[in-house]
């Protein structure tokens, strides 16, 4: 008795396979790994900030923490809180709460990364009656050094712009030190 035996038509299955090979891809993607999503970086920012509003030009302190989780292998998202305390002719009080992200090149012992904040900033400038606030953008790059796996020192220069509806756009640059947990 005869037997039927089909062919397969490879043409037939190509669709398929290239249907499931960009779902796969896009699952590895898209997906966090197991052990980015429970990373954590914990951080402490003291620093020198240097204030330009209107033509003064204040000097001063600085301290910030930071709160990132991995997102991403190179991604992570998190919060910033940061005080500033600058004079000269007059004394600038700047405070900001912001929404973190940071891109970080963790490859070897040395982490370089950029990052970009966006928050709110009361501020209390010389010369300004009460106390102001508006929308604040900082873009950061520094580099930080792994001393252990659940420990780093770093540095990082950060460029402050806050974006006001009066006619005034005071910016800061701050450079600092960063201590970092995981």
């Amino acid at each position: 008795m005869p037997t039927c035996k089909k062919e397969r038509n490879p043409a037939v299955f190509r669709p398929f396979a290239a249907a499931a090979a960009s779902v796969t891809a896009s699952m590895l993607l898209l997906t966090p790994r197991a052990e980015a999503v429970r990373a954590y970086y914990a951080e402490l920012e003291p620093g020198y900030a240097m204030l330009s509003a209107d033509a003064s030009l204040l000097h001063g302190g600085s301290l910030g923490g930071r709160f990132y989780v991995a997102a991403r292998e190179l991604l992570v998202v998190g919060g910033a809180a940061r005080y500033t305390a600058a004079g000269g002719a007059g004394t600038a009080h700047l405070a900001t709460v912001a929404a973190s992200a940071m891109f970080r090149l963790d490859v070897l012992q040395w982490v370089p990364f950029f990052s970009v904040d966006a928050g709110y900033q009361a501020r209390s400038l010389p010369g300004e009656e009460g106390v102001g606030h508006g929308l604040e953008f900082a873009f950061g790059l520094g580099a930080d050094y792994l001393v252990s796996r659940d420990f780093a020192i770093g540095a990082a220069l950060r460029y402050h712009v806050t974006a006001t509806a009066t006619s005034r756009l005071p910016a800061m640059l701050s450079v600092g030190m960063r201590i970092i947990f995981h």
